[in-house]
């Protein structure tokens, strides 16, 4: 039987992880947990799945950025 995923909980996790992907001031969502949730799911760890989902998102929010 596999373990219920917490989605508070995954939260919890992105709002602690987010401030090192430069992405403080972003508001993570349930779709962003539901995505973790997803990668876990498919075998991937906890840490791997939510620097996949950061990362995503930084990628997103910087298209058009220029350094």
């Amino acid at each position: 039987m596999k373990e219920k995923i917490d989605i508070e909980c995954i939260l919890d996790e992105l709002e602690d992880a987010k401030e090192y992907y430069d992405l403080n001031g972003v508001e993570m969502t349930e779709e962003d947990a539901q995505n973790v949730a997803s990668l876990l799911q498919q075998g991937m760890t906890m840490n791997d799945a939510i620097l996949e989902v950061l990362n995503g998102i930084r990628s997103v929010l910087s298209q058009g950025w220029e350094y």
